[in-house]
């Protein structure tokens, strides 16, 4: 989960910077972390696959590394499971995740 409102700084440089208002906290999907078209591979942090809107609020530093204990911890059911992360069972992930402390 991502609890930091969105923070985005202009691309190019330019002086234009925009803080949104309330802060609402949101799911990041695990299908984020899943590249499409490589299997056995996962990615963490600002890399995820998300809008540019959403990597505002994403790439913070707590955030960024929420996602990397997701996908640690994925990666570690996957090898345990003798499975591909795109085959991991998202109950048994959250749960898991869950037992280590995890917040959603």
């Amino acid at each position: 989960m991502c609890g930091y409102f969105m923070d985005v700084h202009a691309p190019g440089g330019k002086q234009q910077h925009f803080r949104g208002g309330t802060i609402k906290g949101f799911d990041i999907p695990y299908r984020c972390l899943l590249p499409k078209n490589v299997d056995n591979l996962l990615v963490a942090g600002r890399a995820i696959s998300s809008t540019f809107e959403a990597q505002g609020a994403i790439r913070i530093m707590a955030t960024c590394m929420a996602i990397g204990q997701a996908a640690g911890t994925a990666a570690a059911l996957a090898t345990i499971e003798g499975i591909t992360p795109r085959k991991i069972d998202i109950k048994r992930l959250r749960r898991t995740l869950k037992e280590q402390g995890a917040h959603f």
